[in-house]
């Protein structure tokens, strides 16, 4: 399988750009950090998720085919999963209506940047990424200055992975135009 890795800052929009390629809406999407471990994306006959615990569970797995969403918060999301204090290791989504080719999966990784949340950076830079093909990395038009990008776009291509920099909400922008109708500058809108 070819691994492609989403990278990016707390509320980037990966997961939300993951549920658009998965075909539905099955990752909990949050303007807070959510994800709290690794979450690969792919294709499969019906829609379910397993998690997969680590060795310091009871349990070695889980199967769910209905309430997913529900699923995904309890065991990936940071809110219901605090520190991973239930032993996650990862969680694998498949659905059938998968838009990229079946051998391609998608790795949703914790954001780079929550405040106290400093765990989150190592689980996407010290146990994602190495086992990535290529990274896409997600930045917003509105909430990441360039020079924080180009600090997180350093992290993640030390390796010298392929890299590709994906800029999401530039719908977002607005120009400030001059009395004459001319562009000044692109602004992010107030919201």
């Amino acid at each position: 399988q070819i691994r492609i890795g989403l990278i990016g800052v707390t509320s980037s929009g990966k997961s939300t750009l993951i549920n658009a390629l998965l075909g539905q809406k099955i990752l909990p999407q949050r303007v807070r950090p959510s994800s709290s471990v690794i979450v690969i994306c792919e294709y499969g006959e019906k829609t379910q998720a397993t998690v997969y615990f680590d060795g310091n569970s009871s349990e070695s797995s889980k199967v769910f085919e209905t309430d997913i969403q529900e699923a995904l918060e309890q065991y990936a999301d940071e809110g219901w999963n605090q520190g991973n204090s239930k032993h996650v290791s990862e969680v694998h989504v498949q659905a059938p209506g998968y838009k990229l080719p079946h051998d391609v999966c998608l790795i949703d990784s914790p954001g780079l940047d929550a405040f106290g949340m400093e765990g989150h950076e190592k689980i996407t830079l010290q146990l994602a990424l190495p086992t990535l093909d290529m990274v896409l990395f997600l930045t917003t038009a509105k909430a990441n200055p360039d020079r924080e990008n180009l600090i997180r776009i350093d992290q993640v291509t030390e390796d010298d992975k392929p890299l590709m920099v994906v800029q999401n909400m530039i719908d977002s922008l607005v120009e400030d135009k001059n009395s004459e109708g001319v562009i000044i500058s692109d602004i992010a809108a107030k919201q």
